[in-house]
């Protein structure tokens, strides 16, 4: 297994957790889905608005953005909608990822870090999403794997009588 700091490149995306508190967002759901509410159907209709609703608070942006540059990450982006960032890598510092690839310690505000490897989920260098789903992990015969099915089951196809 190779250190992930000798690894081809990868994008980290950090899925931060939204300034506006759990409960009033429950609260604001429930005041736009329900007859009879005055708010009843009365979305938000921008999507600055949808970001200032849903999106982290700056200073949590600021310090994962942050966090992502100490990390080595380049091309740091954030998503429309204020919730994510994404950011490249080439390399990492020995010592601030676990032996799965992931950073430790990520700072407040992070709700999850995923990771997606250049080149992982491709299939013979065919980057379409036929050829990532084939070599994801997520076909049938994985599937069939994973809920200890037997690979021989199948369900046979038949004409539908329509």
């Amino acid at each position: 297994r190779r250190e992930p700091s000798r690894m081809a490149s990868f994008d980290l995306t950090v899925h931060l957790r939204s300034a506006t508190p759990p409960h009033e967002l429950d609260s604001l759901f429930w005041s736009v889905s329900t007859p009879g509410s005055p708010r009843y159907l009365d979305f938000y209709k921008s999507a600055e608005a949808l970001a200032h609703l849903f999106g982290a608070a700056p200073s949590s942006v600021d310090a994962a953005t942050q966090w992502l540059s100490s990390l080595n990450g380049t091309q740091i982006r954030l998503s429309p909608m204020r919730d994510r960032l994404t950011a490249k890598f080439f390399s990492a510092p020995a010592g601030c990822f676990s032996s799965r690839g992931l950073p430790l310690r990520p700072p407040a505000g992070v709700h999850l870090v995923t990771r997606s490897d250049a080149g992982a989920g491709t299939s013979g260098g065919d980057p379409s999403p036929r050829a990532r789903r084939r070599s994801s992990g997520y076909g049938v015969g994985e599937q069939k794997a994973a809920y200890q099915i037997p690979a021989s089951l199948a369900v046979p196809l038949t004409a539908s009588s329509g």
